[in-house]
C-alpha cells in the first residue's frame, strides 16, 4: 500500500504550477494568418493529411510536460510504502516489542521538554491505540541493571503503561550491539505471525555512528531483526534552539600525589561539540567547598583547557569535583576525582651494624639523598622521624605500619620470620627496595626472598660480577626505561649523569619466567641493574648493586640523588588507592586487585553495600549500586590501605548529542538497503517517514525525480523528432516492466532503463526511414 503525506505547504504551490505548462503550451501556439493564393488548395490538402499526426504529437508533448511537474510535486510529498503503525489498520492481533532508550542522552532538553518526556508521551499514546488480543514486551536500552523489563509477553497494556510511567533516565551509556542482540533473542520467540518492533531512541548520538567492524555487525543484526518483524525506529532527536551542551571530558593532575604546601595544578578539559558558541562558569570544589571559579567562553565545536592552581595544607585524600553551569544535558556537567595529599614519605632502612666506626654505610648515602633533615645520623628511632635506620634486631621490634617504604640494604642475617614480615608489608600496599652487599648470602636470599620463598626478588641471584683491577673499565648504564619514575628526570637530559654512572660490581640474576617485571635500568654488559615487580598491592624495586663506594661511584654521582628520591616517591604512593571509572564500562583492573571488599559507601557516608564479596564479583554491583556519578569508598579488611576510593563519571561519548546527523545515517552504509523504517513520531504526525526495504533501496521520492528527468529527455526528443520521442517512451515502458519483474539493484535498473530508451528511439527512427523509402519506391 502506498501512502502520500501532503501536509507540506510547498505542495500547494506545486499543484498551482500544474496549470502553467498548459497555459504556456496554448499561448505559444500562435494562430497562422490565412492568405489565399493560387496554390493554397495544394497546401491545404497537405495540412489535412498531417493534421491527425500533428494533433497526436502536440497532445503527447503536453501530457509529458504535465507528467514532469506532477512527478516533481509528488516527490516533494515523500510517498512511502509500508503499513501504518496504528494497530487499527491490522485485522489480526499484533505482538509488539517496545525498546525504550533510557540512557543519559535522553535526558537532554529540547525546547523545555526532555527527549525522554517525549518518549513517554509517544509510548503511552501508542499503547492506547490497541487491538483486542495484542501482546507486548518491554526492553530497555541504556539500563545495564535491568534491561529485560518485561520478558514474558503480556496481554495487559495497562501494566506496560504503568511500567513506562515509572521509568526514568540513567547515567549509563548505551550499547546498541547488546540491545539488538537481546531484541533478536526476543524476536526468535515471538508468538503469532504478525510482529512489530518499535525502537524509541535518539539517533544522532555517538552509539548510532558505528566505526570499523561495528558497521557490518550492527547492520547485520538490524537486518536479521527486520526479517523477523516489522522494525520501526522512532528518532526523538531534534534541533535544540535553547541551551547548547558542554561536557567535562577529563581532569589531569600535574603531579600525583600532591605534596603538603606545594602548588598543585589541575588541567580541566571541557568540550563543546555543537555548532554554536557558548559561555559558562567552571568551579573547582574540594570536600564540597568551592576553591576557585572561572568564567570561560567556547567557540563552536572546540575544546578548551581550564587550569586551576591550589595548595593543600593537610595530608589526606581530597574528594574533588569540577562543575560547570547549566546547559542542555545536566549529566555531564560534573566530574568527580580524588587527590591524594601526602607529606614526606617515612622510610625505614634495615642494614647490618658497621664494624668500622666512622666508615660510611649504605644508610648514610640514602639519608643524604632522601631525607631533608640536616642531621647526618639519627638518634633513637621514633615514630615522628621521616628516616630511620635500624639493624636486624631493631627491625624485628619495629612496627611497619607507620612507614611507607622499607629499604633492605644487604642484611646478612635474614630469618624466615623477617621475610614473612616484609612480604605481608608489601602485599598490603607497602613499598620495598632491596640492595646488595658483600656479607649477604645469595643462597639464603634465594630461599627466603626468591620465587620459592616470599617472592620479593624477581628471580634467582647467581653470582657477583666485578671489573678486573687494576685498569678495569667500569660498567655503565646502557639503557633506561623512560616511562619509569626513577629515570623520568633524565628523559630530556641525556647528559645529566645517568649514562656515565660507574658500577664496579653487581649481582647477576636469572629472571623468573612466571614473574611479571619491568627492567628499569640495564648495564652495558647486558645484565639488569634495577628491576621492579609487583607483589600483592605493593611494589618491590631490586637494585643488584650496593649503595657504597666499594661497589661503584654511583652514590657520589649526580644521578644518585634524583633517582633515590623518585624511587621513594614511587614506592610510597599506592596508585591502587584511587580509581577512575566510567559508568557503563567494564570495571578497572586495579579495583579487581583488591583481595576482598567488605562494604561500599557513597560520598554522603551512606552504606550502599555491606556484604563480604570477592573483587571478581565487583563488576556485577557496579551498575546496580554505583550507577550515579560520584565518589565511592570501597573498604577492605585485607589491605594496608583499608579504603579505596572509586570515582564514577558518565561516559563522555553519550554526551555528544550531535555526533552524527540522522540524514547521514540514512544515506550511509549502516542503514541503506535494510527493511527498516525511520520515523520521527510513532503516531505518524510528522512529515518525514522513510522506508528501506526489498525493491526499495532508496527513497520512493528519488525514483519520482528520476522519472521526471527521463520525461524531460523525452520532451527534448519531441523537439528534435517525434519518432525519437515515441521510441523512447516505448523503451521506458518496456524497461520499467522488466525492472519490476526482475527486482534488480538501483544502478542496474537505471542503466537498463536508459539503454531501453535509447534502443527504442533508434529502432523507431530506422523503421520510419525504412517505411519512407519503401513508400517512395
Amino acid at each position: 500500500m502506498t501512502n502520500f503525506s501532503l501536509i507540506n505547504p510547498g505542495i500547494l504551490w506545486g499543484l498551482l504550477a500544474l496549470a502553467i505548462p498548459v497555459a504556456i503550451h496554448f499561448l505559444l501556439k500562435r494562430q497562422p494568418r490565412i492568405e489565399f493564393w493560387g496554390a493554397s488548395r495544394f497546401l491545404k490538402v497537405a495540412v489535412n493529411r498531417k493534421q491527425i499526426q500533428l494533433q497526436v504529437q502536440s497532445i503527447s508533448q503536453l501530457l509529458v510536460r504535465i507528467a514532469i511537474l506532477t512527478l516533481l510535486v509528488l516527490s516533494a510529498a515523500e510517498p512511502h510504502l509500508g503499513a501504518h503503525l496504528d494497530s487499527k489498520n491490522v485485522d489480526n492481533p499484533v505482538h509488539r516489542l517496545l525498546i525504550l532508550d533510557t540512557s543519559m542522552s535522553m535526558s537532554a532538553t529540547d525546547g523545555g521538554r526532555s527527549r525522554f518526556d517525549e518518549l513517554q508521551r509517544q509510548v503511552l499514546s501508542t499503547l492506547s491505540n490497541r487491538f483486542p488480543g495484542d501482546s507486548w514486551q518491554l526492553l530497555l536500552h541504556g539500563n545495564n541493571d535491568q534491561p529485560d523489563r518485561i520478558r514474558i509477553p503480556i496481554y495487559d497494556p495497562e501494566a506496560i503503561q504503568e511500567e513506562v510511567s515509572q521509568l526514568t533516565t540513567t547515567s549509563q551509556s548505551a550499547s546498541l550491539s547488546e540491545t539488538l542482540q537481546r531484541a533478536l533473542t526476543y524476536a526468535e520467540e515471538f508468538p503469532g505471525n504478525t510482529n512489530e518492533v518499535l525502537f524509541w531512541t535518539d539517533m544522532p548520538v555517538a552509539e548510532w555512528d558505528p566505526a570499523g567492524g561495528q558497521t557490518f555487525e550492527l547492520s547485520e543484526r538490524l537486518n536479521q531483526l527486520s526479517q523477523l518483524a516489522h522494525l520501526s525506529i522512532i528518532d526523538l532527536s531534534s534541533e535544540r534552539t535553547a541551551l547548547v551542551n558542554l561536557a567535562v571530558n577529563e581532569v589531569r593532575l600535574q603531579k600525583v600525589p600532591a605534596k603538603v604546601g606545594a602548588p598543585c595544578t589541575l588541567e580541566v578539559l571541557i568540550g563543546n561539540p555543537e555548532k554554536r558558541a557558548a559561555k559558562t562558569f567552571v568551579q573547582f570544589l574540594s570536600n564540597s567547598e568551592v576553591i576557585a571559579e572561572k568564567e570561560v567562553e567556547f567557540e563552536s565545536q572546540s575544546e578548551k583547557t581550564v587550569r586551576f592552581e591550589t595548595v593543600f595544607t593537610n595530608p589526606e585524600l581530597k574528594r574533588c569535583e569540577i562543575r560547570i553551569g547549566e546547559d542542555a544535558l545536566a549529566g555531564d556537567n560534573h566530574y568527580f576525582f580524588a587527590v591524594p595529599v601526602q607529606s614526606e614519605p617515612r622510610v625505614l632502612v634495615i642494614e647490618d651494624s658497621n664494624s668500622s666506626p666512622g666508615a660510611f654505610q649504605q644508610s648514610d648515602f640514602l639519608r643524604l639523598a632522601i631525607s631533608s633533615s640536616s642531621e647526618s645520623r639519627p638518634a633513637e628511632p621514633s615514630s615522628a622521624s621521616l628516616f630511620v635506620s635500624v639493624g636486624p634486631t631493631g627491625f624485628r621490634e619495629q612496627s611497619l605500619e607507620k612507614f611507607d617504604v622499607v629499604i633492605l640494604a644487604g642484611v646478612s642475617n635474614l630469618t624466615t620470620s623477617d621475610s614473612e614480615k616484609l612480604r605481608q608489608f608489601v602485599e598490603s600496599g607497602g613499598g620495598l627496595m632491596i640492595s646488595m652487599s658483600e656479607r649477604m648470602s645469595l643462597s639464603q636470599y634465594n630461599d627466603r626472598l626468591g620465587p620459592n620463598g616470599a617472592n620479593l626478588i624477581p628471580g634467582i641471584l647467581e653470582q657477583r660480577v666485578s671489573i678486573q683491577v687494576p685498569g678495569g673499565v667500569p660498567f655503565q648504564v646502557r639503557d633506561a626505561s623512560s616511562t619509569h619514575p626513577m629515570v623520568s628526570p633524565f628523559l630530556h637530559h641525556p647528559e645529566s649523569g645517568l649514562s656515565t654512572t660507574r658500577i664496579y660490581s653487581y649481582i647477576r640474576f636469572t629472571p623468573s619466567p612466571n614473574q611479571s617485571q619491568q627492567r628499569v635500568v640495564d648495564l652495558d654488559s647486558g645484565d639488569s641493574l634495577i628491576v621492579e615487580h609487583h607483589v600483592g598491592q605493593g611494589r618491590v624495586i631490586t637494585v643488584f648493586s650496593s649503595f657504597d663506594i666499594d661497589w661503584g661511584s654511583w652514590v657520589l654521582w649526580p644521578s644518585f640523588l634524583p633517582m633515590m628520591r623518585q624511587a621513594v616517591e614511587h614506592l610510597s604512593f599506592n596508585q591502587n588507592g584511587i580509581v577512575q571509572s566510567r559508568i557503563g564500562k567494564v570495571g578497572p583492573e586495579n579495583v579487581l586487585s583488591l583481595p576482598e571488599i567488605s562494604s561500599i559507601q557513597n560520598d554522603q557516608g551512606q552504606v550502599i553495600w555491606d556484604q563480604q564479596i570477592g573483587a571478581e564479583q565487583l563488576p556485577d554491583v557496579f551498575d546496580s549500586y554505583m550507577a550515579q556519578p560520584g565518589l565511592y569508598s570501597l573498604k577492605s579488611n585485607q589491605s594496608r590501605s583499608p579504603v579505596q576510593v572509586l570515582a564514577r563519571n558518565v561516559d563522555i561519548e553519550e554526551s555528544s548529542l550531535k555526533g552524527v546527523a540522522a540524514d547521514e545515517l540514512l544515506r550511509g552504509p549502516f542503514l541503506n538497503g535494510l527493511n527498516v523504517e525511520i520515523v520521527e513520531d510513532a503516531e505518524m504526525s510528522a512529515s518525514r517517514r522513510r522506508t528501506f526495504g526489498i525493491g526499495a533501496e532508496s527513497h520512493l521520492s528519488r525514483w519520482l525525480v528520476f522519472s521526471a528527468i527521463l520525461l524531460l529527455i523525452v520532451d527534448q526528443l519531441f523537439a528534435i523528432r517525434s519518432q525519437l520521442a515515441t521510441g523512447a517512451i516505448l523503451g521506458l515502458v518496456v524497461s520499467v516492466a522488466f525492472v519490476l519483474w526482475v527486482q534488480s539493484s538501483t544502478v542496474i535498473s537505471v542503466v537498463l532503463i536508459l539503454l531501453c530508451m535509447s534502443t527504442g528511439a533508434i529502432l523507431v527512427q530506422f523503421s520510419d526511414r525504412a517505411s519512407w523509402r519503401t513508400g517512395r519506391v
